[in-house]
Parts: structure tokens; sequence; C-alpha cells
């Protein structure tokens, strides 16, 4: 994902009824010409606190019940020491579930 779309985004659940409470955490990146290419991180949403994975410089904006709890707990286990807490345990939809793996 290129950094420079992040401000394109909402929050599929919050869609435009609230102001963009988005944040970006960069895991992983590369410097381009005019852009920043993010390889891995996460985009947390402040309003709704769901977090959504960037994988292999692909962000997945799922909603809850088609998301992969398993590929994503593994995700935020790799990466947790470069992650604020907020996101790993207060962050929906699988917070509980995270909490007592990390």
């Amino acid at each position: 994902m290129l950094e420079s779309l992040f401000s394109c985004l909402m929050c599929p659940y919050c869609g435009d009824e609230t102001p963009p409470e988005l944040e970006l955490h960069v895991l992983s990146s590369s410097k381009l010409k005019d852009d920043v290419r993010i390889h891995e991180g996460i985009v947390h949403c402040r309003h709704c606190t769901r977090f959504y994975v960037i994988n292999d410089e692909i962000l997945f904006m799922s909603m809850d019940n088609l998301r992969d709890a398993e590929r994503e707990s593994r995700f935020l286990q790799k990466w947790h020491e470069k992650l604020p807490e907020h996101v790993l345990k207060t962050s929906r939809p699988f917070s509980e579930e995270l909490g007592k793996k990390i």
C-alpha cells in the first residue's frame, strides 16, 4: 500500500458518518521517489477501535465475520513489540483472544 493513499481511507464500520479517526502504524516500508511503500502495518480506527492489517503491501479491510482471526493473531504476535498497547489490547474484533495470547 502506498502511504499517500492513507488519507483516502475510511473505516468500513464508521464510514463517513464520523470525522476520519484512522491512525496508521507502519511496521515495514521502503522509500520510493515520491512516496513510501508500506509492506507491513496496521490501520486502526480510534472511533470503533477496529484494526486492519497491511500484509505484503495489501490492506485487508473486511467486515468482522469475514476476517481470519488466526492469521491476524499471528500477524499481531509477530509485530507486538512495535505496536501501541491500545492496538494490541483493546482493538476489535479480537482483543479478548489476543490479550490472552500476547
